[in-house]
C-alpha cells in the first residue's frame, strides 16, 4: 500500500532562483499520468530502476540542497567549518574550508586544519529511494587559495562517524580535540579526536589534474549510497570532510557554491521544465543536424541541458527507456564560441552553404551516424538535473523516421570573402569520436584559395600550423597553393563547460589528449587519441573532394608549436605528404623543457608539463590508441628509428641555439637518429632565439613531390657541429649552465645535410632544361644528379647517400647493386663500387662526392649482373 505519511512529509511547491540569485516560487503541477504496467523501466541520469504493479505511483525528482547557491530547491540547509587544533581556531565564514597537514585521520596537531561540512536532509521522507546522490563543487582557479591548488594526487571526501552516540558537531564550538568546546564534548567518549570519526575509507576520489588548464570546473563527488543511508537513519547524518581544501559557500560567486544534487523517487510529481519547440532534424554527408527551439531559462547556461535520443520507432514516454541516448549539449550549443573569440564578436552556426547563422534561440546537435537505416529522433530538457521524460510531441520529436546513411562527413562554409584577390572562407566540421573528446563539437578551419586555382589544372596544398597562442583564422595564402588553416584548441566538458581559450588555454600541439580530458579521473586511466592530427587529416581530405589537387603536392609545416605538430604529424603519413617543414619545432618531448643543472637533471620543465596536461607524465606513459606508450610515439626520433624500413616525407627544419622557448636541448641526439634510419632531412642551426630563421618554407618547399625519389644525406663533410649529445640524458650537451640561456656544445651555427649548399634535380627543381641531370628511376636503373650550390663556400662535398622514395627501382635485401659516380659536366667515372642491399632494401653509398659544377655528379645505381632481383 501507498505511504500517504510520505506524501504529507514533502513540501508542495519547488524553490527556483534565476541567475541573479533572485527567487520565486512554482506550484508543482503534474505534467502526465503515469501508465501502470507490470513492470516498467525508467532510465534517469544513466539510472535504471524497477516499479512493480499495485506499488504507488512514484514520480522522479531531483532537487538541490545546500547554502545560498542559485536554482537550489532547500536553501541553508548546509553548514561548513574549518579547525584547528586548539580551542577557538574555528572559521565559518572562509570562502576555503582548509584541510592541512597530514591525513584526516592523523591526529591533527599544532596549527594542522581539518573541514567538516553537515546538509540537512530530514524534509526527505524516510524510507525514499534515492537514484543518484551527488555533492557538486564548482571550482574557480582564480580565487585564492585555489590558484595554488591542483588536487594532483586526488581529492577524497569521508564519511563522519559518530562512534559513541555523542551526536551533532557544533560548527561554532569546534576543535580537533572536541566537537563542542563550549559544552566540553569529546569526539568519541574515551577522548578520542576527529581523526577517531573519520570513515576509513573514501568515499569517492576526483583528480584534478585530468583537467588540463580550465579556470572554471566542476567536481562531482557520488554520495548515494550514503544519502540513502542518511534518509533512512537520520541520526546517522554527522556530515563529511575532506583530504583537501575546498570551496566553501562563502565564494563570492554564487554559481561557484557547492550543494548537494540528489534524485529520488516521490509520490508528488514534480514540476516538469518545459519541451523544446519546433524540432527540425535533416541528413547531410553521413551527419545528422537537429535544431530546436531552446525552452525559455535565465540560469547558467550549464544548468539547462538538452538530451538527444534515437530510435527506430516514434519515441514515447513508454519507449524512451528503449531509445538510443547518443548525446547532450547544454543552453549554448548553436553558439560557435571560439568563432566569437577570435573575432571579437558574437557568432552562432551556419549549418547549411548559403544561409545564415542560427538564430539565439536555436538548439543544435550534429549526430555522425553510425549505422545506417531509417531512425527517429526527440529532444527532452534537463532544467537543473530535472528531465521531462514524459512530454512528446511533434515539437520536440520526429513523427516520420529519416533515412541515414554512413558517408564522408562535410563541412559548412561560415563566411566567403575576397581579400587581395584571394578567396578566404572560414569552414566548421563537427567532430565525431575520432576527432574530439566531444563528439558532434563544431571545429573551424579556413580554406584559402589563390585567383591561380583553376578548375580544370591540379594544385597543391599547403597545410598551415600556428604556434602556440594563434588561431584558425588568416587571411594569407600561398599564391600557388591552396592554404589550410585547421585549429587547435579544447573544447568544454561537463567539468569544465566554459568554451573559448580564455577558460582553457591549454592546446594539444596539433597532436591530441587523453580521451578523458578535462574530466576527474586519473590521467593514467586515459587513452591517446590523436584528435587533433585526426581533424587536419580530415580538412585535406575535404579539401581533395571540393577542389582540383595534385595528389603529389601536399605539404604541412609550422612554426613553433606547429613546426612540433608537423614533425609528428608529417613523418608519419608519407601517404599524404610530399615534405614537411619545421620551424623552431620540437622533435622529442622528453626533451621540451627549459633549465636543467650540471647533472642533466631537468630543473624546468617547460613545455613538457603541458605533455603532461595532455597526456600524463612520463611515469604514467599512457598507450596511444595504436598501443605504443606515447612518450615513445611523441618523439619523432624514436619514430624514424622505429621506422627504418618505411619511407617518410622529406624533412627541412630549423633551429635557434639561443631559442628561450624550444630550447636546444633535443635537436643533437634527432639529427643522429635521423641520420642513423637513413631518413631524408636537412637542417639548420643559427645562433638566434625563437626568430632569426631564413624562412618558414625553407629553401625547398613546394618543389619536392611525393612520386619522385630522394636522397637521404648522413656524413657530410661539410656539415657544421651541432654539438655533443649527453648520456645517458640524450640531451644536448651544455658548455656553460650559469648563463640564462644554456650555452650549447658544438658551432654556434651551421648546416646538417647540405641545409642550403647541397642540391639535387627534380621535376620541379631542374639544373637545366637538358636531359643529362635527369632522375632516372626504372626498375633496373637508378639515376640521380646533385651538386654543390654556388652560395656554398666549399667546393666539393662527400656524403653518404641512400635513395629514399624509390618508385620502380626497389633493391631486395641481400642482392648486389653496383653504383657509379659520374661527372656531368665531363662524363667522366670518378668512383664505383658495388653495394649490397640490407635487410631493409636500402642502399647506402658511402662518401659519395658531390662537386660546384652546374649539372654536379650523378650517382647510377643498376643491378649487377648475374643478380636477380
Amino acid at each position: 500500500m501507498c505511504d500517504r505519511s510520505r506524501i504529507c512529509g514533502l513540501k508542495g511547491h519547488r524553490r527556483f532562483l534565476n541567475c541573479h540569485g533572485k527567487s520565486g516560487q512554482g506550484d508543482q503541477k503534474a505534467t502526465g499520468i503515469m501508465n501502470l504496467r507490470i513492470f516498467k523501466f525508467f532510465f534517469f541520469a544513466g539510472i535504471a530502476f524497477l516499479i512493480e504493479a499495485n506499488a504507488c505511483f512514484a514520480f522522479v525528482v531531483t532537487e538541490r540542497f545546500g547554502g545560498t547557491a542559485p536554482t537550489l530547491d532547500h536553501p541553508n540547509v548546509m553548514r561548513h567549518v574549518w579547525f584547528g587544533y586548539h580551542q577557538g581556531n574555528v572559521h565559518t565564514d572562509s570562502v576555503a574550508l582548509y584541510h592541512e597537514w597530514g591525513s584526516p585521520h592523523e591526529k591533527a596537531k599544532s596549527s594542522a586544519r581539518r573541514n567538516a561540512i553537515h546538509i540537512d536532509l530530514r524534509v526527505i521522507p524516510p524510507g525514499s529511494h534515492i537514484l543518484k546522490a551527488q555533492y557538486v563543487m564548482p571550482y574557480d582557479r582564480s580565487i585564492f587559495p585555489f590558484t595554488q591548488i591542483s588536487y594532483k594526487k586526488g581529492l577524497s571526501m569521508y564519511k563522519l562517524l559518530d562512534p559513541s552516540g555523542t551526536g551533532m558537531w557544533e560548527a561554532k564550538h569546534l576543535s580537533a580535540r572536541q566537537k563542542n568546546t563550549k559544552k566540553n564534548i569529546p569526539w568519541t567518549k574515551d577522548g578520542g579526536t576527529f581523526a577517531d570519526c573519520v570513515a576509513p575509507t573514501p568515499l569517492a576520489t576526483v583528480y584534478g589534474n585530468g583537467m588540463g588548464r580550465g579556470k572554471k570546473l566542476f567536481f562531482f563527488f557520488d554520495m548515494t549510497t550514503l544519502v540513502q543511508d542518511w534518509v533512512d537513519h537520520p541520526a546517522h547524518n554527522l556530515g563529511i570532510t575532506f583530504n583537501g581544501t575546498v570551496p566553501s559557500d562563502q565564494i563570492k560567486d554564487p554559481f561557484f557554491r557547492p550543494f548537494l544534487e540528489i534524485t529520488y523517487e516521490t509520490e508528488i510529481p514534480p514540476e516538469a521544465p518545459p519541451q523544446p519547440k519546433h524540432l527540425t532534424v535533416f541528413h547531410r554527408s553521413g551527419q545528422t543536424f537537429l535544431t530546436w527551439k531552446k525552452s525559455p531559462y535565465d540560469g547558467a547556461f550549464y544548468d539547462m541541458r538538452y538530451k538527444i535520443y534515437r530510435h527506430g520507432q516514434p519515441i514515447t514516454e513508454d519507449n524512451l527507456g528503449q531509445a538510443a541516448h547518443i548525446g547532450e549539449v547544454n543552453h549554448l550549443s548553436g553558439y560557435n564560441a571560439r568563432r566569437s573569440e577570435v573575432l571579437k564578436e558574437p557568432h552562432f552556426y551556419v549549418i547549411e552553404d548559403g544561409k545564415p547563422e542560427l538564430s539565439e534561440d536555436t538548439g543544435l546537435f550534429v549526430y555522425t551516424v553510425k549505422n545506417e537505416g531509417e531512425f527517429h529522433y526527440a529532444v527532452t530538457s534537463v532544467k537543473e538535473g530535472n528531465e521531462n521524460r514524459t512530454d512528446f510531441s511533434s515539437d520536440n520529436r520526429l513523427e516520420t523516421p529519416i533515412s541515414e546513411k554512413k558517408d564522408f562527413p562535410g563541412a559548412v562554409c561560415q563566411r566567403s570573402f575576397k581579400h587581395k584577390g584571394n578567396r578566404i572562407q572560414e569552414f566548421v566540421q563537427w567532430a565525431d569520436e575520432s576527432m574530439s573528446y566531444k563528439a558532434g563539437h563544431g571545429f573551424n578551419f579556413m580554406i584559402n584559395v589563390p585567383p591561380s586555382y583553376r578548375p580544370d589544372t591540379p594544385m597543391a596544398i599547403e597545410v598551415s600550423l600556428g604556434g602556440r597562442g594563434t588561431s584558425y583564422y588568416g587571411k594569407w595564402c600561398n599564391p600557388q597553393m591552396i592554404t589550410i588553416r585547421p585549429d587547435d584548441y579544447m573544447p568544454p566538458t561537463p567539468s569544465c563547460p566554459y568554451d573559448g581559450t580564455q577558460q582553457d588555454n591549454l592546446q594539444s600541439w596539433w597532436a591530441g589528449c587523453r580521451d578523458n580530458y578535462k574530466t576527474q579521473t586519473k590521467r593514467s586511466k586515459g587513452i591517446f587519441v590523436p584528435y587533433t592530427e585526426n581533424r587536419i587529416l580530415f580538412c585535406i581530405s575535404y579539401v581533395r573532394r571540393k577542389y582540383n589537387i595534385d595528389e603529389n603536392r601536399i605539404y604541412l609545416r609550422g612554426n613553433s608549436m606547429g613546426g612540433t605538430g608537423a614533425m609528428s604529424l608529417g613523418l608519419k603519413h608519407p601517404e599524404i605528404f610530399a615534405s614537411v617543414r619545421s620551424t623552431v619545432g620540437c622533435p622529442n618531448w622528453r626533451l621540451n623543457v627549459h633549465g636543467v643543472d650540471p647533472n642533466y637533471k631537468v630543473t624546468k620543465s617547460g613545455w613538457r608539463g603541458h605533455g603532461y596536461q595532455l597526456w600524463g607524465s612520463q611515469k604514467e606513459n599512457i598507450r596511444h590508441e595504436n598501443g605504443i606508450p606515447i612518450w615513445d610515439w611523441m618523439n619523432a626520433g624514436w619514430y624514424a628509428l622505429n621506422h627504418i624500413g618505411k619511407d617518410m616525407p622529406f624533412l627541412s627544419l630549423a633551429n635557434g641555439k639561443k631559442d628561450g622557448s624550444i630550447q636546444f636541448f633535443a635537436l643533437p641526439q634527432f639529427y643522429a637518429d635521423m641520420k642513423a634510419s637513413r631518413h631524408g632531412f636537412t637542417a639548420l642551426f643559427y645562433n638566434g632565439g625563437h626568430s632569426g630563421w631564413d624562412s618558414p618554407f625553407g629553401p625547398r618547399f613546394g618543389t619536392i613531390v611525393r612520386n619522385e625519389s630522394f636522397p637521404a644525406l648522413r656524413n657530410v663533410s661539410i656539415d657544421g657541429n651541432p654539438g655533443k649529445v649527453h648520456e645517458p640524458s640524450g640531451m644536448a650537451m651544455i658548455r656553460d649552465f650559469k648563463k640564462a640561456l644554456p650555452v650549447f656544445d658544438g658551432d654556434p651555427k651551421g648546416e646538417i645535410n647540405g641545409y642550403s649548399c647541397i642540391e639535387w634535380s627534380r621535376q620541379r627543381y631542374p639544373f637545366d632544361s637538358g636531359p643529362d641531370d635527369d632522375m632516372v628511376d626504372l626498375p633496373d636503373q637508378y639515376e640521380l644528379a646533385l651538386r654543390v650550390e654556388k652560395k656554398c663556400p666549399e667546393s666539393v662535398a662527400t656524403a653518404d647517400i641512400t635513395p629514399r622514395r624509390l618508385q620502380k627501382f626497389r633493391p631486395v635485401s641481400g642482392k648486389t647493386y653496383r653504383w657509379e659516380n659520374k661527372r656531368l659536366s665531363t662524363g667522366e667515372i670518378i668512383q664505383s663500387g658495388t653495394i649490397i642491399a640490407d635487410s631493409y632494401g636500402l642502399l647506402t653509398i658511402p662518401k659519395f662526392v658531390i662537386e660546384k659544377t652546374k649539372l654536379g655528379n650523378k650517382l647510377i645505381l643498376m643491378r649487377q649482373p648475374g643478380s636477380q632481383n
